[in-house]
Protein backbone atom coordinates (compact mmCIF):
# COMPACT_ATOMS: atom_id res chain seq x y z
CA UNK A 1 0.00 0.00 0.00
CA UNK A 2 1.43 3.44 -1.02
CA UNK A 3 1.90 5.98 1.69
CA UNK A 4 -0.45 8.43 2.14
CA UNK A 5 1.63 11.74 0.71
CA UNK A 6 2.72 9.11 -2.17
CA UNK A 7 -1.01 8.36 -3.02
CA UNK A 8 -1.65 12.34 -2.90
CA UNK A 9 1.04 12.72 -5.05
CA UNK A 10 -0.57 9.52 -7.46
CA UNK A 11 -4.04 11.27 -7.43
CA UNK A 12 -2.55 14.74 -8.35
CA UNK A 13 -0.80 13.27 -11.25
CA UNK A 14 -3.68 11.32 -12.62
CA UNK A 15 -5.89 14.87 -12.35
CA UNK A 16 -3.35 16.49 -14.25
CA UNK A 17 -2.78 13.81 -16.76
CA UNK A 18 0.81 13.02 -16.42
CA UNK A 19 0.19 9.84 -15.11
CA UNK A 20 -1.20 6.64 -17.01
CA UNK A 21 -4.28 5.77 -14.70
CA UNK A 22 -3.72 1.70 -16.32
CA UNK A 23 -0.30 1.38 -14.29
CA UNK A 24 -1.33 2.99 -11.42
CA UNK A 25 -1.87 0.70 -8.26
CA UNK A 26 -3.91 2.23 -4.80
CA UNK A 27 -4.51 -1.48 -3.92
CA UNK A 28 -5.50 -1.38 -0.19
CA UNK A 29 -5.43 2.56 0.10
CA UNK A 30 -7.85 4.62 2.54
CA UNK A 31 -9.90 7.18 0.33
CA UNK A 32 -12.40 7.68 2.57
CA UNK A 33 -14.94 10.41 1.75
CA UNK A 34 -12.29 11.29 -0.56
CA UNK A 35 -13.36 13.89 -3.78
CA UNK A 36 -12.55 12.36 -7.03
CA UNK A 37 -15.39 14.30 -9.05
CA UNK A 38 -14.83 13.52 -12.65
CA UNK A 39 -11.49 12.04 -11.95
CA UNK A 40 -9.40 9.87 -14.56
CA UNK A 41 -9.07 6.56 -12.87
CA UNK A 42 -10.16 4.20 -15.95
CA UNK A 43 -7.77 1.17 -15.52
CA UNK A 44 -6.80 1.84 -11.90
CA UNK A 45 -5.95 -0.56 -9.38
CA UNK A 46 -8.44 -0.08 -6.36
CA UNK A 47 -8.59 -3.77 -5.03
CA UNK A 48 -9.45 -3.20 -1.46
CA UNK A 49 -9.16 0.04 -1.34
CA UNK A 50 -11.31 2.29 0.89
CA UNK A 51 -13.50 4.42 -1.03
CA UNK A 52 -16.39 4.88 1.49
CA UNK A 53 -18.17 7.91 1.20
CA UNK A 54 -15.81 9.18 -1.42
CA UNK A 55 -17.55 11.34 -4.40
CA UNK A 56 -16.87 9.74 -7.38
CA UNK A 57 -19.76 11.42 -9.51
CA UNK A 58 -18.83 11.27 -13.23
CA UNK A 59 -15.84 9.76 -12.46
CA UNK A 60 -14.34 7.35 -15.22
CA UNK A 61 -13.66 3.78 -13.54
CA UNK A 62 -13.70 1.97 -16.85
CA UNK A 63 -11.95 -1.36 -16.35
CA UNK A 64 -10.32 -0.47 -12.98
CA UNK A 65 -10.27 -3.35 -10.55
CA UNK A 66 -11.82 -3.01 -7.27
CA UNK A 67 -12.22 -6.25 -6.03
CA UNK A 68 -13.01 -6.73 -2.40
CA UNK A 69 -13.13 -2.35 -2.23
CA UNK A 70 -15.39 -0.63 0.24
CA UNK A 71 -17.66 1.69 -2.07
CA UNK A 72 -20.22 2.03 0.75
CA UNK A 73 -22.31 5.30 0.67
CA UNK A 74 -20.16 6.71 -2.09
CA UNK A 75 -21.32 8.66 -4.81
CA UNK A 76 -21.25 7.29 -8.13
CA UNK A 77 -23.51 9.05 -10.03
CA UNK A 78 -22.85 9.27 -13.68
CA UNK A 79 -19.98 7.46 -13.34
CA UNK A 80 -18.00 5.72 -16.10
CA UNK A 81 -17.86 1.53 -14.73
CA UNK A 82 -17.94 -0.12 -17.79
CA UNK A 83 -15.99 -3.56 -17.75
CA UNK A 84 -14.99 -2.79 -14.44
CA UNK A 85 -14.28 -5.48 -11.71
CA UNK A 86 -16.29 -5.04 -8.77
CA UNK A 87 -16.31 -9.03 -7.22
CA UNK A 88 -16.76 -8.87 -3.69
CA UNK A 89 -16.91 -5.39 -3.14
CA UNK A 90 -19.44 -3.67 -0.85
CA UNK A 91 -21.77 -0.31 -2.49
CA UNK A 92 -24.63 -0.97 0.08
CA UNK A 93 -26.22 2.69 -0.04
CA UNK A 94 -24.16 3.82 -2.70
CA UNK A 95 -25.60 6.27 -5.51
CA UNK A 96 -25.04 4.95 -8.71
CA UNK A 97 -27.94 6.62 -10.40
CA UNK A 98 -27.27 6.94 -14.06
CA UNK A 99 -23.98 5.15 -13.86
CA UNK A 100 -22.79 3.12 -16.24
CA UNK A 101 -21.71 -0.57 -15.62
CA UNK A 102 -22.14 -2.11 -19.13
CA UNK A 103 -20.50 -5.58 -19.06
CA UNK A 104 -19.01 -4.73 -15.23
CA UNK A 105 -18.02 -8.55 -13.74
CA UNK A 106 -19.21 -7.97 -10.21
CA UNK A 107 -19.72 -11.48 -8.52
CA UNK A 108 -20.58 -11.51 -4.85
CA UNK A 109 -21.64 -8.35 -4.20
CA UNK A 110 -23.63 -5.79 -1.80
CA UNK A 111 -25.88 -3.20 -3.08
CA UNK A 112 -28.14 -2.93 0.02
CA UNK A 113 -30.30 -0.24 -1.14
CA UNK A 114 -28.32 1.25 -3.12
CA UNK A 115 -29.60 3.81 -5.96
CA UNK A 116 -28.83 2.07 -9.34
CA UNK A 117 -32.24 3.98 -11.01
CA UNK A 118 -31.56 4.56 -14.78
CA UNK A 119 -28.25 3.09 -14.58
CA UNK A 120 -27.13 0.87 -17.65
CA UNK A 121 -26.18 -2.40 -16.06
CA UNK A 122 -26.76 -4.62 -19.96
CA UNK A 123 -24.80 -7.25 -20.08
CA UNK A 124 -23.45 -7.21 -16.17
CA UNK A 125 -22.17 -10.45 -14.32
CA UNK A 126 -24.26 -10.17 -10.95
CA UNK A 127 -24.13 -13.68 -10.03
CA UNK A 128 -24.45 -14.30 -5.87
CA UNK A 129 -24.93 -10.64 -4.88
CA UNK A 130 -27.09 -9.10 -2.58
CA UNK A 131 -29.31 -6.08 -3.74
CA UNK A 132 -32.07 -6.08 -1.32
CA UNK A 133 -33.98 -3.10 -1.42
CA UNK A 134 -32.39 -1.31 -3.99
CA UNK A 135 -33.71 1.31 -6.17
CA UNK A 136 -33.37 -0.24 -10.14
CA UNK A 137 -36.59 1.90 -11.80
CA UNK A 138 -35.90 2.59 -15.40
CA UNK A 139 -32.84 0.65 -15.35
CA UNK A 140 -31.34 -0.97 -18.18
CA UNK A 141 -30.64 -4.60 -17.29
CA UNK A 142 -31.05 -6.32 -21.08
CA UNK A 143 -28.77 -9.56 -20.70
CA UNK A 144 -27.42 -9.19 -17.46
CA UNK A 145 -26.74 -12.55 -15.33
CA UNK A 146 -28.33 -11.89 -12.03
CA UNK A 147 -28.27 -16.11 -11.37
CA UNK A 148 -29.37 -16.37 -7.72
CA UNK A 149 -29.20 -13.06 -6.53
CA UNK A 150 -31.34 -11.18 -3.80
CA UNK A 151 -33.66 -8.39 -4.82
CA UNK A 152 -36.24 -8.88 -1.88
CA UNK A 153 -37.79 -5.49 -1.59
CA UNK A 154 -36.05 -4.11 -4.75
CA UNK A 155 -37.74 -1.42 -6.88
CA UNK A 156 -37.81 -2.42 -10.37
CA UNK A 157 -40.40 -0.53 -11.95
CA UNK A 158 -40.18 -0.07 -15.83
CA UNK A 159 -36.92 -1.34 -15.90
CA UNK A 160 -35.57 -2.67 -18.97
CA UNK A 161 -34.80 -7.11 -18.52
CA UNK A 162 -35.19 -8.38 -21.76
CA UNK A 163 -33.30 -11.47 -22.15
CA UNK A 164 -32.27 -11.51 -18.35
CA UNK A 165 -31.07 -14.46 -16.33
CA UNK A 166 -32.80 -14.16 -12.54
CA UNK A 167 -32.41 -17.92 -12.50
CA UNK A 168 -33.42 -19.07 -8.72
CA UNK A 169 -33.37 -14.95 -7.69
CA UNK A 170 -34.96 -14.28 -4.26
CA UNK A 171 -37.43 -11.18 -5.46
CA UNK A 172 -39.74 -11.46 -2.92
CA UNK A 173 -41.94 -8.50 -2.66
CA UNK A 174 -40.29 -6.69 -5.27
CA UNK A 175 -41.69 -4.16 -7.24
CA UNK A 176 -41.59 -4.51 -11.23
CA UNK A 177 -44.55 -3.04 -12.68
CA UNK A 178 -44.41 -1.83 -16.36
CA UNK A 179 -41.09 -3.92 -16.10
CA UNK A 180 -39.77 -5.33 -19.79
CA UNK A 181 -39.30 -9.55 -18.95
CA UNK A 182 -39.91 -10.88 -22.39
CA UNK A 183 -37.78 -13.81 -23.03
CA UNK A 184 -36.51 -13.69 -19.25
CA UNK A 185 -35.05 -16.36 -17.52
CA UNK A 186 -36.87 -16.85 -14.19
CA UNK A 187 -36.92 -20.63 -13.38
CA UNK A 188 -37.15 -21.31 -9.71
CA UNK A 189 -36.82 -17.66 -8.76
CA UNK A 190 -38.91 -16.60 -5.70
CA UNK A 191 -41.45 -13.71 -6.66
CA UNK A 192 -43.93 -14.01 -3.56
CA UNK A 193 -45.90 -11.18 -3.26
CA UNK A 194 -43.84 -9.06 -6.17
CA UNK A 195 -45.79 -6.60 -7.91
CA UNK A 196 -45.53 -7.25 -11.42
CA UNK A 197 -48.72 -5.49 -12.38
CA UNK A 198 -48.47 -4.26 -16.20
CA UNK A 199 -45.06 -6.41 -16.52
CA UNK A 200 -44.13 -7.98 -20.21
CA UNK A 201 -43.20 -11.33 -19.77
CA UNK A 202 -43.58 -12.66 -23.26
CA UNK A 203 -41.65 -16.34 -23.69
CA UNK A 204 -40.36 -15.71 -20.29
CA UNK A 205 -39.48 -18.84 -18.40
CA UNK A 206 -41.27 -19.20 -14.92
CA UNK A 207 -40.91 -22.97 -14.78
CA UNK A 208 -41.08 -23.98 -11.12
CA UNK A 209 -41.27 -20.24 -10.33
CA UNK A 210 -43.18 -19.44 -6.65
CA UNK A 211 -45.08 -16.69 -7.41
CA UNK A 212 -47.98 -17.07 -4.73
CA UNK A 213 -49.61 -13.54 -3.83
CA UNK A 214 -48.50 -11.85 -6.62
CA UNK A 215 -49.87 -8.99 -8.96
CA UNK A 216 -49.83 -9.44 -12.38
CA UNK A 217 -52.97 -7.95 -13.39
CA UNK A 218 -53.15 -6.52 -16.91
CA UNK A 219 -49.07 -9.03 -17.67
CA UNK A 220 -48.21 -10.27 -20.61
CA UNK A 221 -47.51 -13.86 -20.33
CA UNK A 222 -47.91 -14.74 -23.73
CA UNK A 223 -46.20 -18.16 -25.01
CA UNK A 224 -44.80 -18.16 -21.16
CA UNK A 225 -43.80 -21.31 -19.69
CA UNK A 226 -44.83 -21.65 -16.67
CA UNK A 227 -45.06 -25.45 -16.11
CA UNK A 228 -44.87 -26.25 -12.58
CA UNK A 229 -45.53 -22.81 -11.01
CA UNK A 230 -47.13 -21.78 -8.28
CA UNK A 231 -49.49 -18.85 -8.25
CA UNK A 232 -51.91 -19.57 -5.24
CA UNK A 233 -53.70 -16.22 -4.33
CA UNK A 234 -52.05 -14.68 -7.15
CA UNK A 235 -53.68 -11.37 -8.79
CA UNK A 236 -54.25 -12.43 -12.85
CA UNK A 237 -56.95 -10.44 -13.43
CA UNK A 238 -56.86 -9.03 -16.94
CA UNK A 239 -53.94 -10.93 -17.28
CA UNK A 240 -52.97 -12.34 -21.13
CA UNK A 241 -51.47 -15.99 -20.93
CA UNK A 242 -52.40 -16.89 -24.52
CA UNK A 243 -50.03 -19.60 -25.66
CA UNK A 244 -48.80 -20.28 -22.32
CA UNK A 245 -47.33 -23.27 -20.73
CA UNK A 246 -49.06 -23.98 -17.59
CA UNK A 247 -48.81 -27.71 -17.16
CA UNK A 248 -48.56 -28.66 -13.62
CA UNK A 249 -48.71 -24.78 -12.62
CA UNK A 250 -50.70 -24.46 -9.14
CA UNK A 251 -53.83 -21.35 -9.60
CA UNK A 252 -55.25 -22.10 -5.95
CA UNK A 253 -57.57 -19.47 -5.28
CA UNK A 254 -56.24 -17.03 -8.01
CA UNK A 255 -57.80 -14.44 -9.19
CA UNK A 256 -58.08 -14.78 -13.34
CA UNK A 257 -61.21 -12.90 -13.96
CA UNK A 258 -61.48 -11.56 -17.55
CA UNK A 259 -57.49 -13.42 -18.11
CA UNK A 260 -57.13 -14.31 -21.60
CA UNK A 261 -56.25 -18.57 -21.37
CA UNK A 262 -56.90 -19.43 -25.23
CA UNK A 263 -54.77 -21.94 -26.69
CA UNK A 264 -52.90 -22.34 -23.70
CA UNK A 265 -51.57 -26.06 -22.05
CA UNK A 266 -53.54 -26.59 -19.11
CA UNK A 267 -52.62 -30.38 -18.88
CA UNK A 268 -52.91 -30.89 -14.91
CA UNK A 269 -53.36 -27.19 -14.21
CA UNK A 270 -54.91 -26.54 -10.52
CA UNK A 271 -57.93 -23.91 -10.83
CA UNK A 272 -59.09 -25.45 -7.27
CA UNK A 273 -61.27 -22.40 -5.95
CA UNK A 274 -59.56 -19.89 -8.47
CA UNK A 275 -61.98 -16.84 -10.12
CA UNK A 276 -62.11 -17.04 -13.64
CA UNK A 277 -65.27 -15.00 -14.25
CA UNK A 278 -65.41 -13.38 -18.00
CA UNK A 279 -62.09 -15.40 -18.76
CA UNK A 280 -61.81 -16.62 -22.37
CA UNK A 281 -61.02 -20.20 -22.31
CA UNK A 282 -60.95 -21.12 -25.91
CA UNK A 283 -58.20 -24.45 -24.93
CA UNK A 284 -58.50 -28.14 -23.51
CA UNK A 285 -59.47 -27.87 -20.61
CA UNK A 286 -60.25 -32.31 -20.12
CA UNK A 287 -57.15 -32.53 -17.73
CA UNK A 288 -57.41 -29.09 -16.00
CA UNK A 289 -58.70 -29.11 -12.18
CA UNK A 290 -61.22 -26.63 -12.14
CA UNK A 291 -63.27 -27.99 -8.65
CA UNK A 292 -65.14 -24.78 -7.03
CA UNK A 293 -63.80 -22.56 -9.40
CA UNK A 294 -65.84 -19.83 -10.88
CA UNK A 295 -66.57 -19.53 -14.53
CA UNK A 296 -69.37 -17.29 -14.57
CA UNK A 297 -69.11 -15.75 -18.33
CA UNK A 298 -66.43 -17.64 -18.90
CA UNK A 299 -65.57 -18.27 -22.57
CA UNK A 300 -65.11 -21.89 -22.55
CA UNK A 301 -64.43 -24.28 -25.71
CA UNK A 302 -67.76 -25.16 -27.79
CA UNK A 303 -66.66 -29.16 -26.63
CA UNK A 304 -67.21 -27.71 -23.29
CA UNK A 305 -70.98 -25.68 -23.49
CA UNK A 306 -72.97 -28.50 -25.81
Amino acid sequence: MPKNSNVQAVLKELQAGITNPAEVNLSGTNLCSINLVNANLRGVNLSRANLSWANLQGADLSKAILVGANLTGAILSEAQLAEVNLSSANLSHANLSKANLSKAVAHHITLLRANLSNANLSYIELNHSNLAGAKLAYSNLEKANLHNVCLNGANLNEADLTEVNLQEAELNWAQLASSRLCKSNLQRARLTGANLHQADLTEAKLTWTELELANLTKAILLKANLNGARLTTANLTDADLSDACLEGAIFRNALLQRANLNKSNLIATDFQGANLSGASLNTNLAEADLTGAILEGAILPLSQTE
